[in-house]
């Protein structure tokens, strides 16, 4: 993955991890993190999961955005990420299928938002 992308993934996952933490209001005992509780997923399950989303989404998508834009659509595909873990389960036969469409789904937003 290129190193631009690598930090966003970074930021990425900083800012979920930030979300869990400040909304998580039940503490699992069997959680090892906000995240883990949250999301069900260990934090490298959710490095590996956003690493996939930034190096499946094309590198124009990034570089063809204003810079002043960036750090907003790092937090709308924190949150839109977010929303669609929070449905499925990785442990699903059919996950990597979901997670596909996902991205699909969030390059078309991605496009839409800020590219129209």
């Amino acid at each position: 993955m290129h190193p631009k992308k690598q930090q966003y993934a970074q930021e990425i996952y900083r800012i979920i991890v930030h979300f869990c933490e400040t909304n998580t209001q039940v503490k699992n005992p069997l959680a090892d993190s906000a995240l883990s509780a949250a999301l069900g997923l260990s934090n490298e399950e959710a490095q590996k999961i956003i690493n996939k989303i930034l190096i499946a989404l094309p590198d124009w998508v990034f570089y063809m955005l204003k810079p002043k834009y960036l750090n907003e659509m790092l937090g709308f595909i924190a949150q839109q990420y977010f929303l669609f873990q929070v449905q499925e389960n990785i442990k699903d036969e059919l996950f990597p299928l979901l997670l596909i469409n996902f991205i699909n789904s969030l390059l078309e937003a991605l496009m839409l938002r800020y590219y129209s």
